[in-house]
This record gives C-alpha cells, sequence and structure tokens, in this order.
C-alpha cells in the first residue's frame, strides 16, 4: 500500500492500491474499508475506484397531497381557461409548422 502526502497523521492517511494487489488481498482491505477507512484502487497508478464504508441510506422524500386544484395553475400564470371539446385538425397544424421552419 502505497501512502501519499505527509501531512496526515497515521490513521488518516489515504490508503492507495493497485488493481493487482486488492484483488490479491481483497479481504484485508475489505476489513481497513469496514474500519472507516477509504481505500482508492488505481490501474497503471491512475484512480479507476474508490472503497468506501457502506452506509444505510434513508429516504427523505415526503409525498404532499396538492392543497388546491390544478386548476389554479391557471390563475399563476395568467392563462385562460382551456375550452374543452375543441375540434383541431393535427395535419393542418403539424404542416403549417413546418412551413414556418
Amino acid at each position: 500500500m502505497s501512502r501519499p502526502s505527509s501531512h496526515y497523521s497515521e490513521s488518516q492517511k489515504p490508503v492507495t492500491v493497485s488493481v493487482s494487489r486488492i484483488k490479491s488481498s481483497l479481504s484485508q482491505f475489505l476489513r481497513i474499508v469496514k474500519s472507516g477507512k477509504e481505500i482508492t484502487v488505481t490501474d497503471r497508478s491512475h484512480p479507476v475506484a474508490r472503497l468506501v464504508p457502506y452506509v444505510e441510506e434513508t429516504v427523505s422524500l415526503q409525498i404532499k397531497l396538492p392543497t388546491r386544484p390544478a386548476s389554479d395553475m391557471n390563475k399563476l400564470f395568467d392563462l385562460p381557461p382551456l375550452k374543452k371539446n375543441i375540434k383541431t385538425d393535427s395535419l393542418s397544424l403539424l404542416l403549417e409548422d413546418r412551413r414556418q421552419r
């Protein structure tokens, strides 16, 4: 294991290890990760992965029910109410749009 940088205390030094070394001693490095340290895995001296201790994530997403009806959105943007039962010719609209381009 190479330990770059001398401004870390012994317990804080980052652990960097090559792919070949981690393949041959995976259990040893997993114990290091379980103890709370991170390991940077390198391939030909270039970082390719980082092993970090597993942390159980909790989802903090809360679903809120609407407080107002969706029709109130028209008031926010000052839009006219939608007209119902409007007959449109989709092909005509498409051709018109293409002519304008």
